[in-house]
């Protein structure tokens, strides 16, 4: 696998992360579906996202989709570390054995 993509790839999957982060944010401030929506925390995940998506698109110029697709499943890893660090959440061991089965699943597509 290029270098280059594997790279563009992490830093996509930490923005979708970062991103739904925001979302949780966001979702815990609103008081109707309307400010859900148009909250700053919202959008800022959407745009995250959006960030996250081109960085993707241009990974996929560069490599083949059968082999970025599966690292998209690293943001389930950033998802749980940023839910446990900024959140305060707790993360029971079973999920984080599952966790390292995705890392494992990752690992295999990428060599």
């Amino acid at each position: 696998m290029r270098v280059l993509a594997l790279l563009l790839m992490v830093v996509a999957t930490v923005l979708g992360a970062v991103g739904q982060l925001y979302f949780k944010k966001g979702a815990m401030g609103a008081a109707d579906l309307v400010s859900l929506i148009f909250n700053f925390n919202t959008l800022l995940g959407l745009a995250l996202y959006g960030v996250a998506t081109v960085i993707y698109l241009y990974a996929l110029r560069i490599e083949e989709l059968s082999r970025l697709s599966p690292i998209i499943a690293l943001s389930y890893l950033w998802t749980v570390i940023l839910a446990v660090v900024v959140l305060g959440e707790r993360v029971p061991l079973l999920r984080w054995v599952g966790v390292l089965l995705i890392l494992v699943g990752v690992a295999l597509v990428v060599s």
